[in-house]
């Protein structure tokens, strides 16, 4: 047993060490299988977005026709914006307490690279749509997801695995999520305060 969520559970089923979780000897290869296909199908989404910038700079760099000087002069421009830009960066995740996993979700990625297309013209959400009309509306999204997700489930194996905690008042916490090999669904937050967490008890 261990505790984790949901990317060290998967990387408990796939054998992953840089989880710093031990390899599972009774996952199915067959689930196993299905848990790197859906990995691979996302490396390779980023690799053919990262293509497509690519090739989109190269044909805005050529329409523009600079000269060798004024290239150079570019890049080394270029490489101090993105150290000041970093620097920002780094100071949000420093100064919020933010998880440096963070840099790695997917939304959170999405949301920058969305950001980036939009162009200098682009404005952040207000705190208060970020807690009405953005959240009212993220509800109705996930709730459609979430259905999706449980009609899946019916075509396919699932796995129920716990994620141990502590919430803000320290009461020890026993998170229940669903994974299968289309994700993971949070199922429900159990308060274990007294009792003993042993494989029993979790089982």
């Amino acid at each position: 047993m261990f505790w984790g969520g949901a990317t060290r559970i998967r990387g408990h089923f796939l054998g992953q060490v840089a989880c710093g979780v031990k390899k599972c000897t009774k996952c199915p290869q067959a689930f196993k299988k299905q848990l790197q296909d859906i990995d691979q199908a996302k490396r390779e989404q980023e690799t053919q977005k990262r293509k497509v910038q690519d090739l989109d700079e190269a044909a805005a760099a050529l329409s523009q026709g600079p000269t060798k000087n004024q290239s150079t002069l570019k890049a080394a421009f270029g490489k101090q914006d993105k150290f000041k830009i970093n620097a920002l960066w780094g100071r949000a995740f420093y100064g919020n307490g933010l998880f440096f996993h963070l840099i790695n979700d997917l939304h959170f990625k999405a949301a920058v690279e969305a950001t980036a297309d939009f162009g200098e013209k682009y404005k952040l959400p207000s705190l208060i749509s970020l807690r009405t009309t953005l959240l009212d509306k993220e509800k109705v999204s996930v709730a459609a997801e979430l259905k999706s997700f449980m009609v899946s489930v019916q075509s396919s194996k699932a796995t129920i695995t716990s994620d141990g905690w502590s919430d803000t008042r320290n009461r020890p916490l026993l998170n229940l999520l669903m994974v299968t090999p289309k994700g993971e669904k949070f199922l429900e937050s159990v308060d274990t305060s007294g009792d003993t967490k042993d494989a029993n008890f979790i089982a």
